[in-house]
């Protein structure tokens, strides 16, 4: 049986490929057993389809006041010392 090192590995490997039956089965089995690698497997099948399917057109564009206040915030904090 895999552990779950070896089921986070299998799962990035496997995320929005085709994989052959028995490769997939020891990770089947261990999905059932362990709750913490199927949310993870589910996370990452959310993560791959939203980088395949972007919400936004184009370049993205922040607001000039915006822009600035990111600008002073980074400032302060180098001034500050972190």
């Amino acid at each position: 049986m895999l552990n779950c090192h070896q089921a986070t590995l299998l799962i990035e490997r496997t995320a929005g490929q085709p994989q052959r039956v028995g490769t997939l089965m020891p990770l089947r089995v261990h999905l059932r057993l362990c709750y913490l690698c199927s949310r993870y497997q589910r996370q990452s099948l959310l993560i791959a389809q939203a980088a395949h399917y972007p919400s936004h057109r184009g370049p993205v564009r922040l607001r000039e006041d915006f822009k600035a206040q990111l600008q002073a915030e980074m400032q302060r904090r180098l001034a500050a010392g972190g």
